[in-house]
């Protein structure tokens, strides 16, 4: 017998309750019968018996409405035969009522045709376990009947505007309640198991929604029992759903990926997964755990646990607990936390991605982090073998030497002001400009604490992030206007967007190499659309701002025009833009990527570039593949689905394909694999219809 929370049952003695049901008409189903020489049931005659209820509320207006279970015709049964019907039982047929917070119906629904049979329920009531697996905004709950002696079989209803629905039939789930809560996973999943007495073993089944549907995605042997202390070891229940374009992945819908951390290697995307849950109203429980997952194989090659810390400030622990980036090609550093003597230590570790050989580089002091202070920018320099972190209260910055395993804490105080971070590190981590509100003024810095440049605020208005540095850490950018008119702003959010009238570039060294300044008589801006790869050349974008269609979230550019500017010669180039993907055909196709995810593609020679739209219902990504071949992805968020377009550059052709779902925050992980926040992989060459 499987260990398990389940009724010690031994079915097969309700025979003749069972033939009584069976032989029945509509009609008679509940007359007496002649009593048998011995009665083995008493049976009285019952409607409109609430059996059990759950308030919800199903329209988020603050009200509770009232989802009730009713026996409307039935039978209340005493059977004293042993067996897993012993006792007082309501059966019958049974309806589900919704009624709002006046008692009024708003829904009801037979349920009794679902299960094909009558339905029955011990005495007493129960509570009705509701969720919304799916996301979709529509509460579901689960309801039950008796099976096996292992397992029950469940309904999943759906509560719909139009009524209710059966959102998934006939789910074999080892349990004994009426009504259970299915494991949440993420993406619109849920799995269950069940136990298999012609195999002795347990089977886990995880069904995924498809936008209209729920449908079994897979059913598989369990590799740890639900409840065990070894699923409790692997509770992320990471499970690989197939899908026609690759795979999803989904999960414990008590963890959730961070996009940011996410790591491309060799081949591999590594995804940490994290889990903050409540305990009580003072502390938290934080869970950190790592996949390695190989998309060519669909599986992880490596699961390892990061942390597993209790703490007093779970918003400022979680800003301390992430992955970093990578030392070497396998080296991954990551913030950890155990405690000690009732306490947190912080630690600062390093996992080998291909031995799985985690170890403490440098360890931090007890409760450093005060109990309503956080984080800001934490950053990796490998190079330096240093990381920076950087407390947003305080200003603390403190510097790790990775590979002495000291901590130096800088003099000077680097504080920010909410809801924004005052420091802008370069891509390389050895150097960032710090805003300093008090002096009114800028400052490059490096990790010795010395200043390399001081600049300070300009008469007008300025972008936030302040500075935009180039991938290769050599120049950094300063977005400003002349004066502090409100016309320059494009848009309101918790940050300004201005339309910048001016840009001064800096070298790496704090010298001044350009500046940039549009014609403000004819009401013109400028700004840096892209840093192109060459790391000596940005693409400028020249446009006016249409204010005569009214602030809506923001407003639109107009006149868009493009140049390439020389910060080595100086020089110009003006380009023409090309509208349709077509109109780039060319083996010298320039991909660049500004820091709000816009994409562009750039012939020099034609001197021509694309520009991909973003804006509220059309995102356009550019993407350069491993092989060196550019990749357009466009989203419309007023549909589901994605298409993708691909340059071959042997050919100069476009080749294009569909999906039916999003990709958000999409990248390469392998040459033909895309990974989309993590947790959907895309395989090009099924995209494509390519042989394999």
């Amino acid at each position: 017998m499987p260990r398990r929370r389940l009724w010690g049952m031994i079915g097969g003695t309700a025979l003749l309750l069972t033939a009584i049901v069976l032989a029945a008409t509509p009609k008679d189903r509940f007359q007496s019968e002649p009593e048998p020489a011995v009665e083995s049931a008493s049976r009285q005659m019952v409607k409109q018996i609430p059996v059990a209820e759950k308030d919800i509320d199903i329209d988020g207006d603050g009200r509770m409405e009232k989802l009730t279970l009713v026996l409307t015709e039935g039978e209340l049964r005493n059977e004293r035969e042993p067996g897993p019907f012993q006792g007082e039982y309501y059966v019958g047929s049974f309806d589900a009522v919704l009624a709002d917070a006046e008692g009024a119906e708003m829904q009801r629904m037979d349920l009794t045709p679902s299960f094909s049979e009558l339905m029955q329920f011990r005495k007493g009531s129960f509570e009705l376990i509701v969720n919304d697996y799916n996301r979709d905004g529509h509460p579901e709950f689960t309801l039950g009947q008796y099976g096996s002696s292992n397992n029950f079989i469940y309904n999943l209803y759906a509560i719909k505007p139009g009524g209710f629905e059966i959102a998934a039939k006939s789910l074999l789930v080892a349990a004994s309640e009426y009504s259970i809560p299915l494991n949440k996973m993420s993406t619109g999943a849920f799995q269950y198991q069940y136990y298999d007495n012609s195999k002795g073993s347990w089977i886990e089944v995880t069904y995924a929604w498809d936008g209209m549907a729920y449908r079994k995605a897979m059913e598989k042997a369990a590799e740890h029992v639900i409840g065990s202390e070894e699923e409790e070891e692997a509770s992320t229940r990471l499970t690989f759903i197939p899908a026609s374009y690759g795979f999803d992945l989904a999960f414990n819908a008590d963890y959730h990926v961070n996009a940011d951390e996410i790591i491309t290697v060799d081949g591999k995307a590594v995804v940490p997964f994290t889990s903050v849950l409540s305990m009580d109203d003072k502390t938290e429980k934080i869970r950190r755990q790592l996949e390695f997952i190989e998309p060519e194989t669909r599986r992880s090659v490596l699961h390892t646990k990061l942390t597993d810390a209790v703490t007093t400030n779970g918003y400022g622990s979680s800003s301390e607990l992430k992955s970093y980036g990578m030392l070497d090609g396998s080296r991954l550093v990551y913030a950890n936390a155990a405690e000690q003597n009732g306490r947190l230590l912080s630690r600062y570790e390093t996992l080998d991605l291909n031995t799985g050989v985690q170890k403490t580089l440098v360890s931090g002091g007890v409760d450093k982090l005060g109990e309503q202070d956080f984080y800001a920018r934490n950053w990796l320099s490998p190079s330096g073998n240093k990381l920076v972190l950087n407390q947003y209260r305080t200003g603390l910055l403190e510097v790790l030497d990775l590979k002495e395993g000291t901590v130096r804490a800088f003099q000077g105080k680097y504080a920010h002001s909410w809801p924004v971070f005052m420091t802008v590190p370069s891509p390389d981590g050895t150097l960032f400009w710090y805003e300093d509100i008090e002096k009114r003024e800028f400052r490059l810095i490096d990790l010795d604490e010395k200043r390399i440049a001081s600049v300070a605020y300009p008469d007008g208005l300025f972008d936030y992030p302040a500075w935009a540095w180039s991938e290769d850490s050599r120049y950094t950018a300063f977005h400003y206007t002349f004066d502090k008119s409100r016309k320059h702003v494009i848009s309101l959010e918790e940050t300004e967007d201005i339309a910048p009238q001016g840009i001064k570039v800096y070298s790496r060294e704090g010298r001044q190499v350009a500046s940039l300044k549009s014609d403000s008589d004819r009401d013109e801006y400028v700004e840096i659309a892209a840093w192109l790869p060459d790391g000596r050349t940005i693409l400028l974008r020249y446009f006016h701002l249409d204010r005569e269609a009214g602030r809506k979230e923001s407003l639109p550019m107009l006149d868009v025009g493009y140049r390439i500017y020389d910060l080595v010669s100086g020089t110009f180039t003006s380009l023409d833009t090309v509208e349709d993907l077509e109109g780039m055909r060319s083996s010298d196709l320039i991909v660049a990527t500004n820091a709000k995810g816009q994409g562009f593609l750039l012939d020099r020679k034609s001197q021509r570039v694309w520009e991909g739209k973003r804006n509220s219902s059309i995102e356009e990504v550019a993407l350069l593949s491993p092989a060196g071949d550019p990749v357009i992805l466009r989203h419309d968020t007023e549909k589901a689905g994605a298409e993708i377009w691909r340059f071959d550059r042997a050919s100069n052709e476009w080749e294009s394909g569909s999906l039916a779902v999003s990709l958000r925050e999409a990248a390469f992980v392998a040459e033909h694999w895309l990974v989309s926040e993590g947790t959907r992989y895309v395989d090009l060459r099924t995209v494509f219809s390519e042989s394999r």
